[in-house]
């Protein structure tokens, strides 16, 4: 059924990270097709309350390990959709899985699945957009998939200088992961995955300038209630250090994906370090 919908519908779907999200965007791009309502869904899954589906993607009810494949046979999904919904599933419910999969596991899986589906390959890091400090900001302030952003916008949402923000904007095209539409900027994922990066110079650099940027801050405004200075030691087996690196890692993936707003109108930024 999904090899019905245009390639932009499916692209689409491979950009969300959240299930009952994808219920919904699914859901919406098959009517376009033929109608396709919470009935249908039901009905199709076998499943007794007709009001189920609808109360899944409102978040009254959620998936559980029986009504997961009723689910997807109500959708229609079916190949690289149907398990790119399997482990959108499991990254909220890991209780569904036996042994309970790892987060950082399971979102491997489906940027693998979504870089198979689109046949696309990670952005090589020899590109280097890290040798601007401000390319994540722009990148970020890029606003909602389908509606893009102004430079107005970009500038507002982050303050850079107007001089720079359309240098950056610039590299940023030519590179390939921005493109222009009127006058709007739209980003082709909501989150780019870059390959390398521990080994990009660029990287580290841009690592230590956030650093600064907050010792900036801290130094400037310490106690306030829109930051976070935080740090701790303690006492732990040297040998699970890189375990904790990992469920350290997945945490914060996990904050920054919840926390998301892509029509938000500041940029906030986390820097992290574990050793």
């Amino acid at each position: 059924m999904d090899r019905k919908l245009e390639e932009d519908a499916i692209a689409r779907l491979y950009q969300i990270n959240e299930y009952r999200q994808f219920i919904l965007e699914y859901k919406k791009q098959r009517s376009f097709i033929r109608k396709l309502s919470f009935a249908n869904i039901a009905r199709n899954a076998g499943f007794k309350s007709a009001s189920f589906p609808r109360d899944v993607a409102t978040e009254k009810k959620k998936v559980s390990l029986s009504s997961l494949y009723p689910m997807i046979q109500g959708l229609g999904l079916t190949g690289a959709l149907k398990d790119y919904f399997i482990c959108l599933v499991y990254l909220e419910h890991p209780e569904l899985t036996v042994p309970p999969a790892p987060s950082l596991e399971v979102r491997d899986r489906i940027r693998n699945i979504r870089s198979r589906a689109l046949k696309k390959k990670n952005i090589d890091v020899k590109f280097d957009p890290y040798q601007s400090h401000f390319f994540p900001y722009v990148y970020s302030a890029l606003g909602p998939l389908d509606l893009g952003a102004s430079i107005e916008e970009i500038h507002h949402r982050t303050q850079i200088p107007m001089l720079e923000l359309e240098r950056v904007i610039s590299q940023l095209c030519e590179i390939g992961i921005i493109y222009k539409k009127r006058d709007r900027f739209f980003s082709k994922e909501n989150h780019l995955v870059l390959s390398g990066l521990e080994e990009s110079q660029a990287f580290q650099k841009h690592f230590n300038f956030l650093l600064g940027q907050a010792s900036k801050k801290s130094q400037k405004q310490f106690k306030c209630d829109d930051a976070l200075f935080f740090s701790s030691c303690f006492s732990v087996d040297r040998k699970k250090m890189p375990e904790l690196k990992a469920e350290l890692r997945d945490v914060l993936l996990r904050f920054v994906d919840r926390s998301e707003n892509p029509s938000g109108n500041y940029v906030g930024s986390i820097v992290c370090s574990l050793f």
